[in-house]
């Protein structure tokens, strides 16, 4: 099997997953820290399944939520899944970037939709904050800098909207 051309399959493996009630703290942390583990390689490697999907499940919310519930762990100085949540932000970087990738054919609104996403999940969650920040102190440079690029992008954005509101009011 050649690993993740087969997004939907693994997709819905990892819905089951998700709804698996957690025994404990560690147990979720764990699921979610696997969920996250194949979310980030799907969006990485077959951005198109993943964009696919997620119009129909809404699987970029999951992923936020998988990576809000691991940055739980890091508050009791646990990095173990570290690794994962750098993945989840590189990927995160990736979906939000997809459009300017020829090979893809991603419109724009759906690209606009991610953005959305994560910019709520920046806005509402300290959770999902907290974990951006682990990754921009504790990961490897690639990691960094796709963290920078997702904050940098969110504060564009967010000035956008705010600039578009005042527009709109005047």
């Amino acid at each position: 099997m050649d690993g993740f051309s087969h997004g939907n399959y693994w997709i819905d493996i990892v819905e089951s997953y998700r709804k698996a009630s957690a025994v404990s703290e560690r147990i979720e942390h764990t699921h979610s820290a696997f969920i996250l583990a194949v979310l980030s390689r799907i969006a990485q490697e077959a951005p198109e399944n993943f964009l696919a999907y997620d119009k129909q499940k809404g699987v970029i919310n999951m992923l936020l939520s998988c990576l809000a519930t691991i940055s739980k762990s890091f508050t009791h100085q646990k990095t173990e899944f570290l690794p994962v949540a750098c993945r989840a932000s590189e990927a995160i970087w990736s979906l939000m970037t997809v459009q300017s990738l020829d090979r893809l054919n991603v419109e724009e609104e759906e690209c606009k939709q991610i953005v959305d996403v994560v910019a709520k999940a920046l806005l509402s969650d300290k959770a999902v904050r907290y974990a951006f920040y682990i990754c921009l102190r504790e990961g490897s440079e690639d990691t960094k800098i796709s963290t920078i690029r997702v904050i940098f992008f969110f504060n564009v954005f967010l000035a956008i909207n705010i600039f578009q509101c005042i527009c709109t009011s005047l």
